[in-house]
């Protein structure tokens, strides 16, 4: 997992995906399922972070629009 600082909620996403779908079809061998999984820990973990950052600017955008509207 290179460039975590970078990497965009799409691309986190369809990663974590790819892996999924890996474990789902059972295309994981047992030797590799540490690895994958702590990678898709970290996909998760990037993909949480971003929502919690949209969030927090939709929040704040939510508010300067009451604000308007009081005016």
């Amino acid at each position: 997992m290179a460039n975590n600082k970078k990497m965009s909620y799409k691309t986190a996403y369809e990663k974590l995906e790819s892996i999924h779908n890996e474990l789902s079809e059972g295309d994981i061998e047992v030797d590799e399922l540490e690895n994958k999984l702590k990678e898709a820990l970290g996909y998760m973990r990037i993909c949480k972070e971003i929502i919690k950052k949209q969030e927090a600017k939709v929040s704040d955008i939510l508010k300067e629009i009451e604000k308007e509207e009081k005016e």
